[in-house]
């Protein structure tokens, strides 16, 4: 989802593009993104309250990796869970967490 919130947009995601930036949520495309732009802390700071900052906030994203980061962190998490859930017994149940695992990292909307 929060790869999805800059690259999406509303028709495809359900939801206003840059939705969490509009209400000051930092997440991981901006936090990875600061390691490179170090410049987005003061924006993160003041939760984006600055008249530019949304839109500069999505342009050093979209500079950086931080999208591939992202993905590639949602991956291994999924990755970790599957192996989780994989321990239980086989049933239905657990067939369908590890298709949701799935699912997560590889929807687009």
């Amino acid at each position: 989802d929060d790869a999805l919130d800059f690259e999406g947009s509303m028709a495809s995601l359900g939801k206003p593009a840059l939705a969490d930036l509009k209400q000051g949520l930092a997440t991981a495309p901006v936090l990875f993104a600061q390691e490179d732009h170090p410049e987005l802390r003061p924006m993160i700071d003041r939760k984006f309250s600055g008249p530019l900052d949304i839109d500069q906030a999505a342009v050093y994203v979209t500079q950086s990796n931080s999208i591939l980061q992202t993905r590639a962190m949602a991956t291994a998490y999924a990755e970790k869970a599957i192996d989780a859930v994989l321990k239980l017994a086989p049933s239905p149940e657990r067939d369908a967490l590890v298709h949701l695992a799935i699912k997560v990292v590889q929807r687009s909307k």
